[in-house]
This record gives structure tokens, sequence and C-alpha cells, in this order.
């Protein structure tokens, strides 16, 4: 870890939020007796997965030539109306 930080001149300290977040992972698997399921099987993390899925693709190259082709069909198809 001394190779990565030897031209940093900030602060080693982590950010306040990451902090809080560790806080409450910590917090979770004490509560589920370090069970991951709960972050797999509650609505909110299909929705979390689905959203980090879809930002993640929406910017791969094929999936955006992809988009715009389809846009264009769409619009030569109102278009012709």
């Amino acid at each position: 870890m001394d190779i990565v930080f030897t031209d940093f001149s900030g602060p080693l300290n982590p950010p306040v939020e990451k902090v809080g977040l560790d806080v409450n992972m910590r917090r979770a698997l004490i509560r589920t007796d370090a069970d991951l399921t709960p972050f797999f099987t509650r609505p909110i993390s299909l929705i979390l997965l689905v959203v980090t899925l879809l930002t993640i693709v929406a910017r791969v190259g094929w999936f955006q030539r992809l988009i715009a082709t389809g846009s264009a069909r769409v619009k030569t198809a109102f278009s012709r109306r």
C-alpha cells in the first residue's frame, strides 16, 4: 500500500461518507449474523442492482450504438405518417 500513497499529498483518512457506510454495513452484518442474503432478497436491492447494471451497460459502445439505431428507426417510422 505504500507504493499507492507515495505521490499522494492529501490526507490519508477516508471521507466521512465512507466511514458512515462502513458503520452501517457492520451494523447490518451484525444484525443478520454475517448473512449476506438480506442484501439480495429485498426488493430495493433488485432496484439498485438494475440501476447499477443499466448505468454500467449504458457506457458500453455497443449499447450506445444499439440505442442510436433504435431511436433512428423510431424517428423514421413516425416521420412516414
